[in-house]
């Protein structure tokens, strides 16, 4: 599917600027729109195309849907499509988004968008070493996806210091093997230390089987899990719930698109962040810079800490455990938290109509008593005048 939008500012009469001189980006979607990583990076890409109207960037989109449709008829086809798509007119960048639509270009580039430069993001340290060596590298550069498994790995142990069996979990597709490099590299670290187990390339039934059966001292690292053994797709946000309601211990995985829906939390990376990052590359070099001039860029600026309120209350993880300038999200407000605003505003009100209770009352008596002063004096007048009188 694509999607074509322009956003650009205001035609300048004295530039002569119009849609002719439109600059072309072309975004390679590895999964389709609904997919939570793609949705993500899209969005981190808009923000920093809508701050560059001046460019007059039409915005290409092509969602490829690569993990459902695998089978090398199935990219040749995709080839040939994209070749006569975008045959007609030159584009200006492309940028691809995922391991799957990397390696598409990888490997297709010279025939679908020859002499164009390229952007790849959100790709593992591994493809980003082929990307360095391919012929590609002299027109495209990158932005790779922070090696950050020692450090998740060390974030979830202090966590849960209790833990005697790592258990590392991903799917079968290309994909996923290479998503799991950098977590099953870092676990072999901690080998000796804690047991490892490896339930990767499993069918799903049989994954949920093996997780069910897992001690409890254990703690499960999710990579990604976009195919099973099987052959079946799966959007791993999916996969990573069903595991966590089967699970009887903590899930940690490396990527923001989880928190919410299964993960304590942790060191991760944003894709919105991968996708503003590559699209600030692409705006270098719709500005004249050469994208092989640019250097890969490692990620770092890519990762926000972050943890799911509910998962550490379920875990019993104390928040004063959590590394400072930890975000917390998905916070449950107490019913004072909820409503304090409103509860303040009621008390305070009933304060003020129990002052004004008490204020009429004090007045009521004083001029009860004032009132018995006078017909006091009233009386003792009379009386002192009955004995002028009487005299």
């Amino acid at each position: 599917m694509t999607v074509l939008l322009s956003l650009s500012g205001a035609p300048d009469a004295e530039s002569g600027s119009d849609i002719n001189h439109a600059r072309r980006l072309v975004i390679l979607y590895s999964e389709p729109l609904d997919f939570p990583a793609t949705e993500m990076a899209e969005q981190g890409i808009r923000e920093v195309i809508s701050r560059n109207t001046d460019l007059n960037i039409q915005l290409f989109v092509e969602y490829l849907d690569l993990t459902r449709f695998r089978d090398s008829n199935q990219r040749k086809a995709l080839v040939e499509l994209l070749r006569h798509r975008y045959a007609d007119s030159a584009t200006d960048v492309v940028i691809s988004f995922d391991v799957p639509a990397s390696n598409f270009l990888i490997e297709n580039s010279e025939e679908v968008f020859p002499n164009t430069p390229v952007v790849m993001c959100a790709i593992p340290q591994e493809l980003g070493n082929r990307l360095e060596t391919s012929p590609l590298r002299k027109r495209s550069t990158c932005v790779l996806e922070p090696t950050n498994g020692t450090v998740l790995i060390h974030a979830a142990l202090s966590l849960m210091p209790d833990t005697k069996n790592a258990v590392l979990i991903s799917g079968a597709f290309e994909n996923d093997e290479i998503r799991s490099l950098d977590l099953r590299k870092s676990l072999e670290a901690f080998r000796g230390k804690i047991s490892i187990t490896d339930l990767s390339g499993l069918s799903i039934g049989g994954l949920l089987e093996r997780v069910r059966k897992l001690p409890a001292d254990s703690v499960v690292f999710f990579t990604t899990f976009f195919v099973d053994s099987k052959g079946r797709s799966f959007i791993p946000r999916d996969v990573i719930k069903l595991i966590s309601s089967e699970a009887s211990f903590p899930v940690f995985a490396p990527y923001e698109s989880y928190l919410g829906h299964g993960i304590v939390g942790g060191p991760l990376t944003s894709f919105r962040l991968q996708g503003r990052r590559a699209a600030e590359m692409a705006i270098q070099i719709l500005r004249g810079k050469p994208a092989g001039e640019i250097p890969f860029d490692f990620g770092s600026s890519t990762m926000v800490d972050a943890y799911d309120w509910r998962q550490l209350r379920r875990w019993n993880i104390n928040e004063s455990d959590l590394p400072h300038g930890s975000e917390i999200r998905y916070r449950q407000l107490s019913i004072w938290e909820l409503y304090r605003a409103q509860a303040i505003a009621v008390i305070t009100l009933i304060a003020l109509e129990s002052l004004l209770i008490v204020t009429l009352f004090v007045n009521l008596q004083k001029r009860k008593r004032a009132e018995m002063s006078l017909l006091e004096s009233r009386q003792d007048l009379r009386t002192l005048a009955g004995r002028l009188i009487s005299s």
